[in-house]
């Protein structure tokens, strides 16, 4: 018998999380796993009435059902768990600077590296005042420090305000004074490869976006590219171009030998280089583009191609298919419900439950078609799914029974979904729940689970799980499955 062993929170994260990750993972669970996990044990729940035996009074209790007050009590704990478990994690992952979002955790961690952030700096730029020498103007204008200034906004960007930062004496004399540049020019020169350039004047008419070429005169090395950033300086009478190379967009090495500069005013683009990503369309925007897309489809000889069997079903995934013994044939569907046809396909009618997920078909000998459903809901159609009548199990838990000397009780179908049904020919049904196999009999069935032996599956973790396993019987798997083998007996596929 393997002792449970508690695993430590340092040993989980290391597990989870191996080196490298941009967002660690710590959740205890989501909204979906808390929920399962809670109905999965309203059923299991033991309570001793003056020292008695063990009873389950919630076995059979439909906590699957929307309108429950259990299940909107557990549904409100099951978004708590959610709540809580993200922020626990959301919080974890700013304590590492890899993973950390937050301006602040940001802030904090470099700073126990020794590299605090300093506090930002203010722009700078020149300015240059022309003082109006008309006859009877002032002879000199003082201009206050604060005097504020805007820059003229370029493609793309906002005007930014500017203020002097002392007072300046200005005389009409000084307009023909050029200012001095804020920086001391270099001879042309540019390197395959690189990503910006001085330019020859200040009417280049480039634009931020606009695909550029620089080239060696003699065309034997190039760079290709586009602009990000242009800037106009009237006082040296040039340009400052920055832009992005493109993929494979150099030729040779080093520096060019007399480069120029060319602009394209056109741009050329392949058909549809502008539609909409494929997996961001809808099934029915799908549909209009693709003929052959989801549903049903059928395959005569072998060899030939598979032709679409669709007409009336809806835009939705077909998750199972089943046909009864007159050659109807069924169709489980994703938030559709079920349907039918008795043409091969050609045409299809709703019937059964509306907008639900179908898990399960299976037909029986004598024209009975079953469905399972989630919430451990079962329904049966012998009128060619016309009528579909639930057929879940008694509401109320019957006597106990003996399978294979182990105490049972009869109840409905846990509140999970019915992956999985067989319909044998002796009328026997048996249904597939991530909880194990449940057998039925008769037109209003009551369910009794089909335990599964210690050697057919994994150890038991749990001290209720050791309990079971101690009398001969392992832990119930999830069952997705069933086959029939040629020897007559039952095979059910389970997860690992």
């Amino acid at each position: 018998m393997m002792e449970p062993v508690s695993e430590t929170a340092e040993a989980r994260l290391a597990r989870l999380n191996p080196p490298g990750q941009r967002q660690l993972r710590f959740r205890a669970g989501t909204y979906g796993t808390f929920l399962r996990r809670m109905l999965a044990r309203l059923p299991r729940a033991e309570v001793h009435v003056d020292g008695g035996a063990a009873t389950r009074p919630l076995a059979a209790l439909d906590a699957g059902s929307s309108g429950d007050f259990a299940a909107a009590l557990l549904d409100a704990w099951a978004t708590v768990g959610d709540v809580l478990t993200f922020y626990q994690e959301r919080i974890l992952n700013e304590g590492f600077l890899r993973t950390a979002l937050e301006a602040r955790s940001i802030r904090e961690l470099t700073s126990q590296l020794g590299f605090p952030l300093q506090p930002g700096l203010a722009a700078r730029t020149w300015l240059a005042f022309g003082v109006s020498a008309a006859p009877g103007a002032r002879t000199a204008v003082e201009v206050p420090a604060g005097t504020a200034a805007q820059s003229i906004p370029g493609t793309g960007e906002t005007a930014q305000t500017f203020e002097t930062s002392a007072t300046l004496r200005a005389l009409p004399a000084w307009n023909a004074l050029r200012a001095a540049p804020a920086f001391t020019t270099v001879a042309p020169r540019l390197v395959v490869g690189g990503a910006q350039a001085r330019l020859a004047g200040t009417g280049t008419g480039l634009t931020v976006g606009a695909p550029v070429l620089a080239a060696a005169a003699d065309g034997a090395a190039w760079t290709f590219g586009t602009v990000t950033a242009v800037e106009a300086a009237p006082r040296t009478g040039e340009t400052r171009v920055a832009w992005t190379v493109a993929e494979r967009g150099t030729r040779g090495t080093g520096a060019m030998a007399e480069p120029q500069a060319w602009a394209f005013a056109r741009t050329a683009r392949l058909f549809g280089y502008d539609a909409d990503a494929w997996d961001s369309l809808t099934t029915e925007q799908k549909r209009a583009h693709r003929e052959i897309l989801g549903g049903v489809f059928v395959l005569g000889e072998p060899g030939e191609e598979w032709s679409g069997a669709s007409g009336g079903l809806p835009a939705a995934d077909v998750r199972v298919l089943a046909v009864d013994a007159g050659g109807r044939l069924y169709a489980g569907t994703v938030g559709q419900g079920l349907y039918a046809s008795a043409d091969g396909g050609r045409t299809w009618s709703a019937g059964g439950p509306r907008y639900a997920d179908v898990h399960a078909l299976a037909a029986a000998g004598d024209g009975i078609v079953y469905a399972g459903l989630a919430a451990g809901r079962v329904y049966r159609s012998s009128d060619g799914g016309a009528t579909w009548d639930a057929v879940s199990g008694a509401t109320v838990a019957a006597p106990a029974a003996k399978v294979e000397g182990v105490a049972v009780t009869s109840a409905r179908l846990p509140a999970a979904p019915v992956r999985a049904l067989y319909a044998a020919e002796d009328g026997t049904l048996y249904a597939g729940t991530p909880f194990g196999v449940y057998r039925a009999e008769g037109a209003a069935p009551a369910w009794t689970p089909v335990p599964f032996h210690a050697s057919a599956h994994s150890p038991a973790e749990t001290g209720e799980e050791e309990d079971r396993a101690a009398k001969g019987h392992g832990v119930a798997p999830a069952v997705w499955c069933f086959a029939r083998a040629p020897w007559g007996e039952l095979v059910a596929g389970t997860d690992a």
